[in-house]
């Protein structure tokens, strides 16, 4: 069967969906969303709000993709079907009581829970074309049960990302777990043997593709199976596992208890009422809250965080969950200090993505699969957080690595979206020096209008922040894959305008192939500091001064970037 889909290849990362939630909330725009105008007043909303980058969209689909997908997960309510009563079900593209539990969700953990309610409550009626919501199969069960099969069978919850694209996602029948499973070993025995594995994994989906009469492109298989597989995840149930996923070990009792909790819902109005409402968990009941809590102690402990509460002094569900709440962002902020100093050991990795993506489009023919994703559309927030990444791994920063990031990351440090607009992608405070990183893949005529005046003004805040604590200087880094002659010009003036005064702000320009290219001599010649981004940034913009063109001072950069290069590749055996 052609493969079923949890949301659309738009909206890949499922916890966006709260951004377009925030944004939509008090805009006035409710009900108002839908269809000709109402799709270009969404569209404009989220493009306004910093939730996509607004680009040519004749039909405006990035507005009816985002409607969909809240309406799907219950976010907002939907168009009654036919036969049933819109006063039933609630007011069209109005925001629900389970969407305004999710915008009031300020932890990733407590975002995590009420995405879980919305997947554990949508089911889908398979026997219609379009997979209407509500029926009898629930794609969150299917994969439970699946993962805890092959769990039994082979000691291990993992599944690949192709196994979950082949096997996973095109089979609805939940009473045929074993047969699912049985398919996904004989597969992985055969890859196992197979002489070339990009070979043997394309030949798999070619020989679905076969098994239909209209079948479907290759790449959309890949594409549902990538953005399947993100909503899932956001669940907070499963870790990353390469490309693929695994059960999140913290979670172990919750998942147990689901795969005896839900219920798909087949009658409409029923359906939409429970999935709007807000759908109940296990851990909603006190007992099995305190379950759920017992392994997240020891998790706490064995890093240890301390606690300050007993478990049986508990009293309600709601204070559980509070607990539970503080304490998954206790230890995700334990993980993500561990995680930034595991960097250093992973800058061949780092390269990678930010070579991929230095001309500006997407390149992986030589990467490694498993190791080096990016998702498609996802280009940007993964050059965002590889650069994030690369600057961890260069390490020594003074402020946390939560804190350096504008962007959000899931529960595995994978970006989840963009640093929102009016964010600055990443502020690193060093020892010498505090440094704000911009990074593009724009490189049109267009860049200086969208980028120039955001990257000048992130410096210009960002520096009057830290000037009431620290007298140390503020530059700026932008990094694109190339540079456009009118965003240096604006660099080279080196000031901020206020209504009051003006400043002076320093801002590097840099192509993304140029900080590969440093980043990567660095590590191999052994010589990594971030006293040598400090000699770079200061040394470029004394050239900024005493160059009269713009290019003069770009060749000016590329020079000394050269000259660094130079140094370091001295000291590599």
């Amino acid at each position: 069967m052609k493969p079923w889909q949890i949301g659309n290849t738009t909206v890949r990362s499922g916890l966006r969906t709260r951004d377009a939630l925030v944004a939509l909330d008090g805009s006035g725009l409710e009900g108002q969303i839908r269809k000709g105008d109402g799709d270009v007043r969404f569209r404009e909303l989220l493009g306004k709000a910093g939730v996509v980058a607004l680009k040519e969209d004749k039909t405006n689909s990035v507005g009816r993709k985002f409607r969909a997908a809240l309406v799907r997960l219950g976010f907002l309510y939907p168009d009654a079907p036919r036969g049933i009563s819109q006063a039933d079900i609630g007011s069209r593209d109005f925001i629900t009581p389970s969407g305004h539990r999710f915008i009031q969700a300020q932890s990733v953990a407590a975002q995590q829970e009420c995405f879980l309610r919305a997947l554990v409550g949508l089911s889908f009626d398979v026997s219609t074309s379009t997979y209407r919501e509500g029926g009898d199969f629930s794609p969150l069960l299917h994969l439970l049960l699946v993962m805890q099969w092959l769990e039994v069978k082979t000691g291990d919850s993992r599944l690949s990302f192709f196994e979950f694209t082949l096997f996973v996602q095109t089979t609805c029948d939940m009473t045929q777990t074993s047969q699912v499973g049985d398919e996904i070993v004989k597969y992985r025995q055969g890859r196992v043997n197979a002489a070339n594995k990009k070979k043997y994994d394309s030949g798999a989906i070619e020989q679905l593709r076969l098994q239909e009469q209209k079948p479907l492109a290759a790449s959309t298989y890949l594409d549902y199976g990538d953005m399947n597989l993100r909503w899932l995840k956001a669940t907070g149930l499963f870790s990353q596992r390469g490309r693929g996923i695994g059960f999140s070990e913290h979670r172990r009792p919750l998942i147990t208890q689901l795969q005896h909790f839900i219920q798909p819902e087949s009658v409409t109005v029923n359906y939409w009422r429970r999935l709007t409402g807000g759908v109940a968990l296990p851990i909603d009941d006190l007992v099995l809250a305190k379950e759920n809590l017992v392994d997240l102690l020891g998790e706490a402990k064995f890093r240890d965080i301390p606690v300050s509460f007993e478990i049986p002094n508990i009293a309600t569900a709601s204070d559980a969950a509070t607990i539970r709440h503080d304490l998954e962002e206790a230890i995700a902020t334990y993980d993500e200090i561990a995680f930034a100093k595991q960097q250093v050991d992973e800058w061949e990795n780092i390269a990678k993505y930010l070579a991929a993506m230095k001309g500006g489009k997407v390149q992986l023919k030589d990467s490694d699969d498993e190791t080096v994703t990016i998702p498609s559309g996802e280009a940007p927030a993964y050059l965002e957080w590889a650069v994030w990444r690369a600057f961890l791994a260069i390490n020594k920063l003074k402020n946390p690595p939560s804190k350096s990031r504008g962007f959000k990351v899931d529960r595995d440090f994978f970006p989840v979206g963009n640093a929102p607009g009016g964010t600055p992608d990443l502020v690193l405070e060093f020892d010498e020096f505090i440094l704000v990183v911009e990074v593009t893949l724009s490189t049109s005529f267009r860049q200086e209008a969208t980028e120039g005046t955001s990257v000048r003004n992130h410096v210009f805040r960002v520096g009057q922040e830290y000037s009431t604590t620290t007298k140390k200087p503020v530059y700026g880094l932008f990094l694109a894959p190339t540079l456009d002659p009118n965003t240096l010009s604006q660099f080279k003036l080196g000031t901020y305008l206020t209504d009051e005064d003006e400043f002076r702000i320093d801002v590097v320009p840099m192509t993304i192939g140029q900080f590969v290219d440093l980043f990567e001599t660095m590590f191999a010649s052994q010589s990594v500091d971030n006293i040598l981004i400090h000699q770079l940034v200061t040394e470029c913009i004394s050239y900024r001064d005493t160059s009269q063109k713009v290019r003069q001072w770009q060749e000016s950069i590329t020079s000394t970037v050269d000259r660094m290069l130079a140094h370091l590749a001295v000291k590599i055996d």
